[in-house]
Order: C-alpha cells, then structure tokens, then sequence
C-alpha cells in the first residue's frame, strides 16, 4: 500500500522545492541548477504527459496480464549491487528499468537520488522513472514513485492521474479511486481524471456518475474519440439509447473506422475479403440462402448466428455492450483475459444465450 494514498484520505505534502507551473513539471522550464542529463530533454520532456498506455484500445487496464514484480527495496543504498559506475546514473536507471532489469535500475537510482547533479532530484525525472517502472509492469514501484511526483506538484492533476492508474494496475482499485478524488479536488475539469474515474464508476454499474464524469471529459478533450465511445456506452446502459448514439457519431467523426480496434484481425485492411470468404464456406457448408430458408439444421443455424454477429460487430452499440458484458464478467471471476473480456462473452450481449449445441457441433 502507498502510505500517502491511504485511508486517511489525504495527500502529505511534500517538502522541498514545488514547481507548480506545468511547464515547469515536463521539464521544459527547470532551473538551470538542476541540469537535465544531456541528450535527454526530449525524454523528460516526454515524461510530463499522460501514462504511456495502449496507443490504439484505451480500454481498462487489466491487472491479470501483467507479468510478477521483482522484489527491491523502496531506496536501495548508494553503490547496491554489482552494477558498474556510469556518468549518468538517471539516465543508466531509466534505461534498465525500461529493459526490466529492475535490480539494476534501483541500484543506479539510489546513486542518483544520493547525489543528484543541482542537489536534488527533478519532479519530471520522478516522473519519468516512475513511468519506466510502470511500462515495464512494476507497479508498486511506479506508485511509490508517483507519490513523489503528487507530494512535489501537489496542484498538477497529471500525478494524481497516473499515481491512480499505477495503482489500478497492481489492483489496488480502492486507493485509485482515493487517488483520482484527490485529483479532482485539485484539478475538477482535468478530462484525464474524469474520463479515469468515470471508468471506475462504470465497474460499479454507475451509470449516470460515469456519464457525468464523461461529459466532463469530453469538454476538456473533444476530440479524443475513446471519451466519446465510453460515453455513448454509459448512456446506452442507462437507457438513452438517443444521445447514446450522437456520442456514438462523434467517435466515427473523428475516426471512421474506431470499431475495427475491437475486430479480431491483426490487419483490418483485410477484414472485408475475410468476412467475404467466411460467407462463401458457410453458404457451402448450409447450401447458402435459399437452402436454410425454413430450414432448423445446426448448418443453418451457424450461418445465421455468424452472418448477425458480422452486421452488428462494427457498429459502436454493440462494441460497446459487449466491452461492458465483458468487463462485468472479469469482475465477477478474476479471469483478465483479453480474449475472455473483448469476445468470449458477447452471446450474452446480443442474443441473450446461444444453445451451445450449435456451435459444439
């Protein structure tokens, strides 16, 4: 547990220098006393933006996936491990954390935390150290890290946001929230934060706190066609089945083919010719149309449940019941499967049950 993020409910302030200006926090504008390694501007520059999550599915983050953490101490002493003296210890630490050599990278830290060049460390090297942690699935690490981050820039919702997502991560879903409220508290528009807690609400079947939180989000960010999907989603489990599919339309303005992020072809350029020749071979298997008009055979049968699943599984209404089908059962069960959450439930979504004899045959 992150003692900061605790039930108290309360952040410790930290001591020590605040940059409380965010451009301040990316790095951009540190003092010169406290240098930026050279050859990594661009990088701590790059550690003042949101959590490095999946590029193309911004879906929950799964705690199931992710791979055993490496056992290592919170602040290991200066000189720990066998690992070799370099110029640039933050540098050499980022590095091997990002390579999962997790020993190592702790040993590097500790020297640099020790004796950091300025004589302290900088918020955005925090950051971008905790963020190595994060992407190399060390999770209770990358916390501890960003308690830092929120302890030095207590005003910035970006710390909030990603301390709550590293939690969530390592299945603390308690304190992420904790965490996220804490961010609003500071930063009540901030859409990272409320698309983050909507996300929350939506595991608890809140439905209109979701979309209240997703409204938000969508004002601070309007062109990011992920809030607009989620949005469209809660609405739509709430019953607005009207203003659910305006959001719906928003996501295919700004990017027409959003629901092929959900379709299970590595190359969606292809999709079409696959649902094309699908066809073909069950129309050769039932005798196509005409044959299975009145006709009850299993061959049938199969055909139409595959060609009903193919005309829904690229509108948005359907991705997005079968993304909360699926979240609901990963609750329910502790499997975090991709797989399980994105398709093996989707019956249940569409057609309320499918006699599994079909489809055994």
């Amino acid at each position: 547990a992150v003692k900061s993020a605790s039930a108290g409910g309360r952040m410790k302030g930290g001591a020590g220098a605040q940059f409380s200006n965010p451009g301040q926090y990316s790095g951009s504008g540190a003092p010169e006393d406290l240098a930026i390694p050279a050859g990594g501007e661009a990088e701590v520059r790059r550690a003042g933006g949101e959590m490095n999550v999946e590029d193309n599915v911004r879906s929950w983050t799964l705690k199931g996936i992710t791979e055993p953490e490496g056992q290592h101490p919170p602040h290991p002493p200066q000189g720990a491990g066998d690992a070799p003296d370099v110029a640039d210890n933050f540098r050499a630490a980022v590095d091997k954390a990002r390579g999962r050599d997790l020993a190592a990278a702790e040993a590097y830290w500790g020297r640099h935390e020790a004796s950091p060049p300025g004589g302290q460390v900088h918020v955005a090297q925090w950051f971008e150290y905790a963020m190595a942690h994060y992407n190399a699935h060390s999770y209770q690490r990358a916390s501890q890290l960003l308690v830092k981050v929120v302890e030095l820039e207590p005003a910035d919702p970006r710390g909030y946001n990603n301390l709550a997502m590293a939690l969530e991560a390592g299945g603390a879903m308690g304190e992420a929230r904790l965490v996220l409220e804490q961010g609003l508290g500071a930063a009540p528009q901030h859409h990272g934060l409320n698309y983050n807690f909507a996300k929350l609400l939506l595991d608890q079947e809140d439905w209109m706190g979701a979309v209240e939180r997703l409204v938000t989000a969508v004002q601070g960010d309007p062109n990011n066609p992920d809030i607009h999907f989620y949005l469209g989603a809660a609405l739509r489990q709430a019953g607005n089945e009207e203003v659910a599919q305006q959001a719906f339309a928003n996501v295919e303005k700004l990017e027409p083919r959003y629901a092929f992020r959900y379709i299970n072809t590595e190359t969606n350029s292809d999709y079409e010719h696959f649902v094309e020749d699908e066809r073909a071979l069950l129309d050769r298997l039932s005798g196509g149309e005409e044959a299975c008009r009145g006709n009850s055979s299993h061959a049938c049968a199969l055909r139409d449940i595959v060609l009903e699943l193919r005309g829904l599984e690229q509108t948005l209404g359907f991705v997005a019941d079968r993304q909360i089908d699926g979240r609901r059962v990963q609750l329910a069960t502790g499997y975090m499967k991709h797989s399980f959450a994105y398709g093996s439930t989707f019956y249940q979504s569409w057609r309320g049950g499918v006699d599994n004899t079909v489809l055994m045959d």
